[in-house]
């Protein structure tokens, strides 16, 4: 059935938009099925059915206007959803690379820190070693022999240094974690002792474990609190 005779003026033509092409379409099909139903019997008549042009008209248009409501939620919520997962990667990326950075400035600032002790035991600069010690610092140096205290360490430290000098001639970093305000370091080391006196140097190996607390007294800003040694059997 053509919307638009053929005989309709083009100005006319012109008028008919798209939208009101198809709810006239519409409106013819809903009065062809509204002539259809009126000639079946009552009996074939489905009593459900909208009885009225205007029932089906208003019928279809709430249909229409669900649906388009319908859509416009699920549209909504996508894009809530994809706007939350790019906020919450890009959250991830920026924690991720803050995080990154701290740890490696802390890396730095706690290889400064066994650097500057293990250059003050060469000097036999107790004082400077101890800067890098918090006050209660313990020390388990071997079996039977525990320190407990700054004071005690480097009372202890001086005594050794009288009557040795000690170099550190490795020092190899097994790993390191890094844990807020705590870091703990394992290490294995080789320290060469020369007695002051006269006498065979040594050499002395083993494996130790530092644990390291923010300290803001520390030139680093770290300091040892506990340190254990093992020392090497072969």
């Amino acid at each position: 059935m053509a919307l638009i005779p053929e005989n309709t003026p083009q100005d006319v033509r012109k008028l008919r938009r798209p939208r009101q092409v198809a709810s006239q379409l519409l409106c013819c099909r809903l009065l062809v099925h509204n002539l259809r139903l009126a000639r079946q019997p009552p009996g074939i008549r489905d009593e459900n059915a909208p009885s009225s042009l205007g029932q089906q008209v208003a019928s279809r248009t709430l249909q229409y206007q669900s649906a388009r409501i319908v859509q416009s939620g699920e549209r909504t919520v996508m894009r809530f959803f994809r706007n939350s997962t790019v906020l919450a990667l890009f959250a991830l990326v920026c924690l991720a690379r803050n995080v990154y950075a701290a740890s490696d400035v802390d890396r730095n600032a706690l290889e400064k820190t066994s650097e500057a002790i293990r250059a003050a035991f060469a000097r036999g600069d107790v004082d400077t070693a101890m800067e890098y010690h918090h006050p209660e610092v313990a020390k388990a140096l071997a079996f039977h022999k525990y320190l407990k205290g700054r004071d005690v360490v480097a009372a202890d430290l001086r005594g050794t240094l009288q009557q040795f000098t000690l170099e550190f001639v490795e020092n190899q970093v097994e790993n390191l974690l890094i844990e807020g305000d705590t870091a703990v370091e394992q290490t294995l080391f080789a320290i060469k002792g020369t007695p002051k006196g006269g006498g065979t140097p040594f050499l002395f190996k083993g494996r130790a474990m530092v644990v390291y607390i923010r300290y803001k007294n520390s030139p680093t800003g770290w300091a040892s609190i506990r340190e254990m040694i093992q020392p090497a059997t072969d």
